[in-house]
């Protein structure tokens, strides 16, 4: 499946339907539904929680005042799967050696979507690849995917990407102010 960027998904799947603040869905086996649906066929284990964020990244987030990583309090997550598009690849390569990593480490918000019930929800994601040293330009992933329920099962609807440019950490939910 190819990545389609809708410049509108990303205002729309952010719009308050209510004067209540959206919260994240917590139920583990809804995460892990969500994630074999945006992965398919690949093997996800659970870890606990911990830092993605590189010392240095760190320490220009403290140096330059950036807001705290809105993911810092979610369970990690380690998905096993070769890249699936170019922004994977690129994030997945070790510069120094040439070799290509297979591990994704993420961490993600799911929300239910807007006037679509338990049938609808949205994947706010942010991974890297486990010992990859990427060009600065794709340190990380930023993904938001639609799924939907048909029957049992979920199935990404849409996807699409967060640029992934210099950027080591999501702050969404600060930028939409839902913090």
């Amino acid at each position: 499946m190819s990545i389609r960027v809708y410049p509108w998904l990303i205002i729309f799947a952010f719009l308050p339907t209510q004067a209540a603040l959206p919260q994240p869905i917590t139920n583990e086996p809804t995460r892990q539904a969500a994630l074999k649906a945006i992965f398919p066929g690949m093997p996800i284990s659970v870890h606990p929680p911990k830092k993605i964020v590189s010392p240095s990244q760190q320490e220009r987030r403290e140096k330059w005042r950036i807001p705290k990583d809105a993911m810092a309090d979610q369970q990690v997550y380690h998905i096993e799967g070769k890249a699936t598009n170019e922004a994977e690849r690129c994030a997945s390569e070790n510069m120094a050696d040439n070799h290509f990593s297979s591990t994704r480490q993420l961490r993600f918000k799911l929300y239910q979507w807007p006037n679509e019930g338990v049938i609808g929800m949205l994947a706010v994601l942010q991974y890297d690849f486990v010992n990859a040293a990427p060009a600065g330009s794709c340190w990380s992933i930023g993904l938001l995917v639609h799924l939907r329920k048909e029957g049992l099962v979920w199935h990404t609807r849409d996807q699409f990407l967060i640029m992934p440019q210099h950027h080591g950490s999501i702050n969404l939910e600060k930028a939409v102010g839902w913090a």
